[in-house]
């Protein structure tokens, strides 16, 4: 028997490790809006070694695909280096890439102006936190997404490896 199909999960807050200017919050990139960078309803950190936003579902999720809305009216090429970790706690800075959790995906990138990107498809883990992060190596730089949709279970689940390029 198959158990029902994945469905739209509903983050219950965001936070991200720093806030640009203040004017774009983490919870805009969980709004509904993909055509934020256009309306003003898209989330931006200030320029960091490794910028991260955090999607809080309040309780254990099992993921099984994510679709990030890169900002479309400039700077896309900003979101490279990119690892997506499901985990129970999060980050302490955006100074230091994430270990916690299970690694969920990777995109190495860079991505285009207005992309939407979809991690992974059919991959199970579990989590109360999904967590999109930059490595900016040894320099600074930001994320600034326009939105971040998550499609799983409540619940835990199994736990497998995929990384994209």
């Amino acid at each position: 028997l198959l158990g029902p199909s994945p469905s739209l999960l509903k983050a219950v807050s965001a936070k991200m490790s720093s806030t640009y200017s203040g004017e774009f919050p983490a919870e805009r990139c969980i709004d509904g809006r993909k055509d934020g960078s256009r309306t003003g309803s898209m989330c931006h950190t200030r320029g960091e070694k490794a910028p991260w936003l955090a999607l809080d579902f309040g309780l254990p999720v099992s993921v099984e695909k994510i679709v990030i809305n890169n900002r479309e009216d400039c700077c896309g090429d900003r979101f490279r280096n990119v690892e997506v970790w499901v985990a129970d706690q999060l980050p302490n800075s955006g100074h230091q890439t994430f270990t916690g959790g299970h690694l969920l995906a990777s995109f190495k990138g860079p991505a285009k102006n207005g992309d939407a990107i979809t991690l992974p498809s059919g991959t199970k883990f579990a989590g109360r936190f999904v967590i999109v992060q930059i490595d900016n190596g040894q320099g600074t730089g930001y994320l600034n997404l326009n939105e971040v949709t998550v499609w799983g279970k409540k619940g835990k689940a199994y736990q497998t490896l995929v990384t994209l390029s």
